[in-house]
This record gives structure tokens, sequence and C-alpha cells, in this order.
């Protein structure tokens, strides 16, 4: 399917977040009857024609791809599967991300294919497990994921910003010189030790994440709590592994990830120059962030 196709079909994604193309494949065997899989092939090179070399990160000189959001690449392919179901105005919001591992990296430009295959049923609730690898076969990453399909809905009149308190913590680009500022969503611990920031409505995800009713991506969040982990690792290099969260500054719960393994990099400075994602066992989403809204990161090792 090309790009135009896509977008018929998820109307609610940008091209800055699209994959680049997608084909229906049989499900493998051991999944419930009548479930099927999809292929999706996805490169992104420095200049991308789309603004998606946003989700490269510079590490010890070279762009690679950003794990966190190589997920919710994979997670597209899911939607393709599912366009039979979403019917009716129906969307398919990611619930749960689970057993994650990242097997290593790939450098920009390097043509990677993912394998998606929806495994069970639940209600409204849709499993899937999928993998990416290079071209060549070499893997990436596997990971699973759950979908819950629910009418698409705006924002509520009734749902109050929750408004950066005085004196808030802000997000500090300057920290993490390897990721684009715009992937940058975590800061230094204001006066009463918060880390977080502010969801800013030019960012470049409110654009693909959805148009015309931005929300913080998923995988924005959970890269949030790695940011927080990363500020607290020591000089040089070394491995976090830990649970977190991320709440609203009003103190309603947004995201819960469990299990987080990444490996740090950091200069004489204090900096983060290099955060590569090793392994997660559980991301849950619970609720959403919108441009405008204040949030908190925590980070607890274990």
């Amino acid at each position: 399917m090309t790009h135009e196709e896509l977008l018929e079909v998820m109307p609610h994604r940008g091209r800055n977040v699209l994959i680049d193309d997608y084909v229906d494949e049989g499900a493998d065997e051991g999944t419930d009857e009548g479930k099927r899989g999809g292929r999706g092939t996805l490169t992104i090179a420095e200049g991308d024609a789309f603004g998606r070399d946003l989700f490269l990160v510079r590490c010890a000189g070279e762009l690679r791809y950003s794990a966190f959001f190589l997920v919710e690449h994979v997670a597209l392919n899911s939607v393709m599967i599912l366009r039979e179901d979403m019917g009716g105005g129906r969307l398919a919001y990611f619930s749960a991300v689970t057993k994650l591992t990242v097997h290593d990296t790939a450098t920009a430009g390097t043509p990677l294919v993912s394998h998606v295959v929806r495994t069970k049923d639940r209600r409204a609730f849709r499993g899937f497990s999928a993998r990416v690898e290079t071209a060549d076969g070499r893997p990436i990453l596997d990971v699973n994921f759950m979908a819950y399909l629910a009418a698409r809905g705006d924002r509520p009149d009734t749902q109050a910003m929750s408004v950066a308190p005085e004196g808030f913590c802000r997000a500090a680009p300057e920290r993490f010189p390897g990721f684009d500022k715009a992937l940058v969503f975590c800061g230094d611990a204001d006066a009463l030790g918060r880390c977080g920031g502010v969801y800013p409505a030019d960012n470049p995800l409110c654009e693909g994440h959805f148009p015309g009713a931005p929300v913080m991506m998923g995988m924005a969040q959970w890269l949030a709590v790695a940011q927080r982990g990363a500020i607290d690792a020591p000089t040089g290099e070394s491995e976090i592994a830990g649970s977190g969260s991320i709440a609203r500054a009003d103190g309603t719960p947004v995201l819960d990830v469990a299990g987080l393994r990444a490996a740090v990099t950091k200069d004489a400075d204090g900096n983060v120059v290099g955060l590569r994602l090793l392994a997660t066992r559980k991301v849950a989403f619970r609720g959403m962030i919108f441009p405008g809204d204040a949030y908190v990161a925590t980070f607890t090792s274990d």
C-alpha cells in the first residue's frame, strides 16, 4: 500500500509517523483461527522527505533508529491488520506494550522490515506480536502489544489543562545532545524535585499524532521515563534498570513502565550523549497528555 493508501486507512496519523508501505501476510502457526499478519517496510535517512528523521538518534557520531519509535512504527502495521474492525469511526488506541527485547541497532538509511501477527482477541482488545529486522534478516527487536478499539473523541471541554505551577520543571534539550530537541521530554529537577516538562503545541509530533486532535505519543512518554533515569546515571558508560511513570502535573496517571533497561553514556559535563533502549517488561498507557499539559516523570532503580 502506498502512502496515500495508508493515509486513507489511518486519517489519525500524519506523514511524519508513517511506515513506507504495508502488505497483508498469513498468520503464523499457533495463532487463533482466522487471525492474520502483515509486513511493513521502513527506511529513514537523514533529511527524510516526510520529516521522519526526527526519530533518529545520534550516538558515537552515528545516526541510528530510536527503538522507542520503532515500536510506534511497528504498531502501525497492526492498525492495517485491524482496518476491517475499525468501522463506525472506531480507532485503535494502544493500551500496553510487553516483553520488549532489543537485539541490535540499525544505522540511519538501513531498510527495515517489520512482521506483525494478530495473536488474540479479548472483547474490545486486540493482541499482537512483532519482530523488526533488517532487510537481510538481522533481528533488531521483538515486542508484544495490545490495542483497544474505541470511538475517536476530541478532548472534552470539561477536561482542564494541567497547567504548569510557577517554577515548574522544564525539558532540557541541552542535556541530551544526541536527540532532536523535539524528542527531549525531561529535564533537571525543579525546586520540589520534579522532573518533566510541558508538551509544546508546536512539537512536530502534533502534526502526525493525531492531526487535528493532537496528543503526546505514548512512545514519547516512555522515552521521557528513560530520560528521567538517564539524568541520574553516573559519568561514563553505565546501564540503568528500573521502573517509572508519567503523570500530569495535577496527579492524573498517564503511563507506567516496569522492567526498563537502557544503556547510558554521559560526558564529564553531565550530558547524556548516548541513550539506547535494551528491554522493557511492560508499558501500560493510562491517560493522555495534550499540548500545553504539564507532566512529571519518575524513575526508580531496581
